[in-house]
C-alpha cells in the first residue's frame, strides 16, 4: 500500500493545494523539486491550475481533489478513470491514507498560522485565507 515518493508528493501536493495551505504547498514543492524527481511540468501544473501533461497523473490529480473536496466520496467515473490509467484498489487506499494525514497537518498549519521555512520560501504560495 505504498505508491512510489514523486506519486506520494503529487497527492501531497493536490492536497495541500485543494486545502489551501501556503506550509505545505512550499515544503512539498521544494522536496518535490529538488529531492523526489516530481517533473517541473508537473509541478508546474499542480501549481499554477493548468493542464497535466500526462494522462495518468491528471487521473491521479482529479481523485485526489474530489476526494478531498467530497469526504471521501470521489464521483464513480473519476474512479474509473483512476483504475483505467493503471493504479490499483491498494493505491485508492493510500490515498485515503494520506489525505487524513494531509488534514491533520494543514488543518494544524491553519489554525496555528504556521510560518514558511526560509528553506521552502522559494515556491511559497499566497492563498487568500
Amino acid at each position: 500500500m505504498c505508491l512510489p515518493s514523486s506519486i506520494d508528493k503529487v497527492i501531497f501536493l493536490a492536497l495541500s493545494k485543494s486545502n489551501g495551505c501556503d506550509y505545505c504547498m512550499a515544503a512539498h514543492s521544494t522536496r518535490a523539486a529538488n529531492f523526489f524527481g516530481v517533473p517541473k511540468e508537473i509541478l508546474s501544473a499542480i501549481r499554477s491550475g493548468t493542464k497535466f501533461p500526462y494522462n495518468k497523473i491528471a487521473a491521479l490529480y482529479a481523485l485526489v481533489v474530489k476526494a478531498n473536496e467530497n469526504r471521501g466520496r470521489p464521483e464513480p467515473m473519476l474512479v474509473n478513470d483512476f483504475l483505467n490509467a493503471g493504479y490499483s484498489e491498494k493505491d485508492l487506499l493510500a490515498i485515503i491514507s494520506t489525505l487524513s494525514v494531509k488534514i491533520l497537518s494543514n488543518y494544524s498549519n491553519h489554525l496555528f498560522d504556521t510560518d514558511v521555512d526560509v528553506a521552502f520560501v522559494e515556491y511559497k504560495p499566497h492563498f487568500i485565507s
